[in-house]
C-alpha cells in the first residue's frame, strides 16, 4: 500500500491536532476501496508488549467521540490508541451510500488486518459492532471494552 507508515501500519499522516493529553495524528487506512479517516495517539512512554486499542464510535459519532480520552488512555496504558470514522460517519465516505452494519464490520476487520490484534473499545452502535467482530474473529480481538453498547432485545 502506498503511503503506509511501516512503524504504525497506518496511512500517510494528514496533520496533527492538540488535545487535553497530547497530540494526535490524523491519517487514513485504505480498506476495501474506502479511505478510512483515523486519529491516533501514541504514548509518551510506549510499553513494548502493549496491545493497541481500536476505538469504535456510536451512531451519531466519529473520531471526535474519543478526542478527550485518546491521549490519556495512550499514556496510561503505554499503548497506541487508534480511533476511526466508520463508513458514512465523520470524514469516511461510504461507497455508494453503503453505511450498513455489514460494511462497517468489514471496515473493522480491515483495520484489524492492518493493526494486528487489538483491544476493541466501542460505544453504543460501536459496542454492538465490537461484539460482532469479537465473535467473528476472536484471535484478532484481545479484549472488549463496551460503553453502553446497543444490544438486541432479548427474544421471548
Amino acid at each position: 500500500m502506498s503511503g503506509m507508515n511501516p512503524e504504525t501500519g497506518l496511512g500517510e499522516n494528514t496533520g496533527k491536532t492538540e488535545n487535553a493529553e497530547n497530540q494526535s495524528t490524523t491519517g487514513t487506512l485504505a480498506i476495501d476501496g474506502m479511505t478510512v479517516y483515523t486519529e491516533t495517539w501514541e504514548p509518551e512512554v510506549p510499553q513494548p508488549q502493549a496491545t493497541p486499542l481500536l476505538m469504535i464510535h456510536g451512531l451519531a459519532g466519529s473520531t471526535t467521540t474519543w478526542t478527550l480520552v485518546g491521549g490519556g488512555l495512550a499514556n496510561a496504558l503505554g499503548s497506541r490508541v487508534v480511533a476511526l470514522d466508520l463508513a458514512g460517519f465523520g470524514k469516511t465516505i461510504a461507497p455508494e451510500r453503503d453505511a450498513t452494519l455489514e460494511t462497517n464490520k468489514a471496515l473493522i476487520f480491515g483495520a484489524l488486518d492492518q493493526l494486528g490484534p487489538s483491544v476493541l473499545v466501542g460505544t453504543s452502535m460501536g459496542g454492538s459492532l465490537a461484539i460482532q467482530v469479537g465473535v467473528a474473529r476472536p484471535s484478532d480481538v484481545s479484549a472488549l471494552i463496551l460503553v453502553n453498547p446497543a444490544l438486541p432485545r432479548p427474544s421471548g
